[in-house]
């Protein structure tokens, strides 16, 4: 059984200084966030020749509805139009499961690299 710590004994020293994440990193987080889906969507679709993915769109709603579209887009639509992209480039269709932006981000790698050019 360990013993509590004795509350008469000074905190030790850190060694170094730890703080909370500013506004300024959250922030620009947020901006790098929304830069990568514009940046996505403008790739799919330049890739597929029509619009099928509206960041603006996508983005919006999901503040709208606190995250509930975003969910809805990934097991929906999302992976209607990476099946698109796959097709298109000849890959077979294999879409994640959970189609968020780090396994949407390998998906279209994957893509882009097997396409010439």
């Amino acid at each position: 059984m360990t013993e509590p710590c004795p509350t008469h004994l000074p905190a030790p020293k850190a060694k170094f200084a730890v703080s909370c994440p500013s506004s300024d990193s959250t922030s620009s987080r947020a901006a790098y966030q929304t830069f990568w889906w514009f940046k996505v969507a403008g790739e799919i679709n330049t890739f597929l020749g029509q619009e099928r993915m509206n960041a603006g769109k996508l983005l919006g709603l999901t503040s709208l509805t606190c995250g509930i579209y975003m969910i809805m887009w990934q097991f929906g639509e999302g992976k209607k139009i990476l099946a698109e992209v796959q097709q298109k480039a000849g890959l077979p269709v294999n879409v994640p499961f959970l189609l968020g932006p780090w396994p949407l981000q390998q998906a279209l790698n994957k893509v882009w690299e097997s396409v010439p050019g």
